[in-house]
């Protein structure tokens, strides 16, 4: 689509990506394709892992995590886990 009435072109990719659900996330582990409840990130100066809720989008560096992943995952040894849970969330 061109662009038209001052859009810039950009907006049009992400309306298109929008329509047509290109646009879904699913969890970052490798083969699985659940939908993600969790984002991870590391803070690798501190040595730690902090695990919350869905980030609105995807930030470079991070990972979505389905529940299964979310509850099954684990730092590397002698890293702090920090897990932050959303009111009324079972994550």
């Amino acid at each position: 689509m061109p662009p038209a009435y001052g859009a810039a072109p950009g907006v049009w990719a992400v309306l298109r990506l929008t329509l047509t659900g290109m646009n879904t996330r699913t969890c970052s582990r490798a083969t699985c394709e659940s939908e993600p409840v969790s984002t991870l990130t590391y803070v690798y100066a501190d040595s730690m892992a902090v695990l919350g809720p869905l980030s609105l989008e995807h930030e470079p560096g991070s990972y979505d995590l389905c529940p299964r992943h979310t509850q099954s995952m684990s730092a590397p040894r002698g890293w702090q886990v920090v897990r932050y849970v959303s009111v009324g969330s079972e994550y």
